[in-house]
């Protein structure tokens, strides 16, 4: 796969070979040390095979002495594409500028993903971070994180901490919930007492209630 890959970017010709002796044209290609593959025989005097395009220029040169003819079959690879974009001038402008709006577009924010939050929901936190200027089609670099954090965490008083990572065209949003505050209980409230696992009661002291167990008793989760 790499190797289809190189030739194509580098340009590959797929061309037919036409000789009395083909042997000779395998050996002047040895002799050159000019690569070819996916070779392929038609009759015992024809075969077709492909060739880099640099290496196919050389054969070309060297087989005008061997009584043999070379028919190019087929030219692929960005080489030839670019080649024939130079004759269209209005097709390779509109090539041109596809490109440069796709490159100035990934300096802009078209996707959010939101990690590390639970109670908060995330169009809570995407519609905190719009009302600070981050949002979708935000210029994504030089963002003022510090600036974020600060205002966001004034909108949103249930997260401690929030950032923004920016990768191309996509955001990573990072948060902190704060900390869940337990009810405080009331000790003085009698409440009912019941065993974690599994046990031998020493002693109960009750100071309100009702004893529903007595000390030397086995009891259950």
């Amino acid at each position: 796969m790499l190797n289809q890959i190189v030739n194509r970017l580098r340009g590959q010709v797929r061309v037919r070979v036409e000789a009395a002796f083909p042997e000779r044209v395998l050996n002047l290609c040895g002799a050159r040390n000019l690569a070819f593959w996916d070779m392929k025989w038609e009759s015992e005097n024809i075969f077709t095979c492909r060739l880099s395009r640099r290496d196919f220029r050389t054969l070309r040169r060297s087989a005008k002495k061997l009584d043999c003819s070379l028919t190019v079959v087929e030219r692929e690879g960005v080489p030839f594409f670019l080649g024939r974009l130079r004759r269209r001038h209005a097709l390779l402008a509109g090539a041109l500028l596809c490109g440069g709006l796709l490159l100035w577009g990934s300096f802009f924010i078209w996707d959010f993903t939101v990690e590390g939050n639970r109670r908060v929901t995330e169009e809570e936190i995407l519609r905190a971070l719009e009302e600070n200027d981050v949002g979708l089609g935000t210029f994504g670099i030089g963002l003022d994180t510090e600036n974020i954090r600060n205002h966001v965490l004034l909108d949103i008083p249930e997260l401690v901490w929030i950032t923004v990572r920016v990768s191309g065209c996509r955001a990573t949003v990072e948060v902190r919930e704060r900390d869940e505050t337990p009810e405080p209980v009331d000790q003085r409230v009698p409440s009912n007492v019941v065993a974690r696992r599994d046990g031998l009661v020493l002693e109960v002291r009750a100071l309100d209630g009702e004893r529903c167990v007595l000390p030397g008793t086995s009891v259950e989760a």
